[in-house]
């Protein structure tokens, strides 16, 4: 799916529970409804990260879901390992998890949100635009930067065709601007 589609999924997830859309199109783009609101739309890449680095309440982040160092444990996600050799030029060192390509979501153990798969399988489109960060940017609860020209958009997380142990960090980003197998995305909302 592209970027749009999640966004358009996002809304009419929103009209069938009765929420109000989170986006809207200005100019062409598509936007967040300002003030934001409660219907579904894609995590910011902060929210994202802070669920995929955080073990818990009380704890500090990590350089992984698991944890800071590698190798990753076994049954962490479904990344390039022995079983795809057949289909891959190359695979993860050492790594296997019994799914060729992409795995039936939650087939591997949930984080201390109850999220799962922020580990490998696929990764995601994010509602922020890919562009460099800022050094002293920060604040809280960031929605990304306002940049609304770039058609790139912010991807995170490994996936079933990781092969590089540094692209595992919770950290690891990519911009993106078409559909890919190894592309998908989750969706988020602020409480009521």
């Amino acid at each position: 799916v592209t970027w749009i589609d999640a966004v358009q999924y996002c809304n009419w997830l929103s009209t069938q529970e009765g929420l109000p859309a989170a986006y809207e199109q200005k100019g062409g783009v598509w936007v967040l409804v300002q003030p934001i609101n409660t219907g579904y739309r894609l995590p910011t890449e902060a929210e994202w990260e802070y669920v995929a680095r955080h073990p818990g309440p009380g704890s500090r982040t990590q350089r992984y879901e698991w944890g800071d160092s590698l190798p990753p444990p076994a049954g962490i996600g479904n990344l390039a390992g022995q079983e795809a050799v057949a289909e891959m030029p190359r695979v993860l060192e050492g790594w296997t998890d019994d799914y060729v390509v992409v795995a039936p979501p939650g087939k591997f153990r949930a984080n201390a949100f109850g999220i799962f798969d922020m580990t490998g399988n696929v990764s995601e489109w994010v509602h922020d635009t890919y562009v460099s960060f800022e050094a002293n940017a920060g604040g809280v609860d960031p929605t990304g930067p306002s940049v609304t020209s770039s058609a790139r958009k912010v991807i995170k997380g490994s996936n079933w065709r990781t092969t590089v142990f540094a692209d595992l960090r919770s950290a690891w980003r990519e911009g993106g601007d078409s559909p890919s197998q190894d592309v998908g995305f989750r969706v988020a909302r602020y409480a009521e």
